[in-house]
């Protein structure tokens, strides 16, 4: 069957000498992955400059039921995410992002809800200041309310469960739980506070926590290796 659609682009990794295999999340049928055939060479039509994270693209491809790769015909931008690419901060954030959603959506069918959330907010990331502190912290906090483990904004302790997804006022072992100046954090960012300036020691714990919910939360999450570099570019 072949498919009219749009894509969001996840990643690729490299097939034989010149061609690649790419997962894109796309509108109709979900995560997939396309072969494309000579992305290497010079004048591809479909390069990877077009495959960056975060790429948004307009598609044709053939889709087949029941099969784990399908071939890509045809790819153009829509729009181009130029300050993204150009950004080292904005881009990896973009790492940052398709690396947690390759994790949460391996296995996930068409979502047009979902798919329309990714959309905006890299259309968002577009067009932002190079100031995106919280950036990760709010991904992972609106990733998780759409996948149905969201803590709830309406606190009834001091400190948040994370396998639970809980509050409470009996504090856990450090692994397990926010403390409470995390959870805190946590709840002015579910609240969208404005928020004053943290130190860094504290916005980096949260993230690291939150990691650790998603790890709780989603079977076969996988150590993030864009971590660190978030860690540089937003310090």
């Amino acid at each position: 069957m072949i498919v009219n659609g749009f894509g969001v682009v996840l990643g690729f990794i490299k097939y034989g000498d010149t061609s690649v295999i790419a997962k894109v999340f796309t509108k109709d049928h979900g995560l997939c992955s396309f072969i494309i055939q000579g992305a290497y060479r010079k004048k591809a039509r479909i390069s990877v400059s077009m495959l960056q994270p975060f790429s948004l693209l307009e598609l044709v491809y053939y889709h087949r039921e029941n099969r784990q790769l399908h071939t890509l015909k045809e790819a153009k931008p829509s729009p181009p995410i130029n300050g993204i690419q150009t950004s080292i901060v904005k881009s990896s954030l973009s790492i940052f992002g398709s690396e947690v959603l390759q994790n949460v959506l391996n296995n996930t069918e068409q979502d047009a809800g979902l798919f329309d959330w990714i959309y905006h907010k890299i259309l968002a990331l577009e067009v932002s200041g190079e100031s995106n502190t919280y950036w990760p912290h709010l991904f992972l906090l609106e990733l998780a309310q759409l996948q149905g483990f969201a803590p709830s904004n309406a606190q009834t302790g001091r400190f948040f469960h994370l396998r639970e997804g809980v509050f409470t006022n009996v504090p856990l072992s450090e692994r397990e739980s926010l403390n409470s100046e995390e959870t805190q954090l946590m709840l002015e960012l579910l609240n969208e506070s404005k928020i004053e300036d943290k130190p860094k020691q504290l916005r980096a714990q949260l993230l690291d926590k939150l990691i650790d919910f998603f790890a709780y939360h989603v079977g076969g999450f996988r150590e993030l290796k864009s971590l660190h570099v978030i860690r540089g570019v937003l310090n």
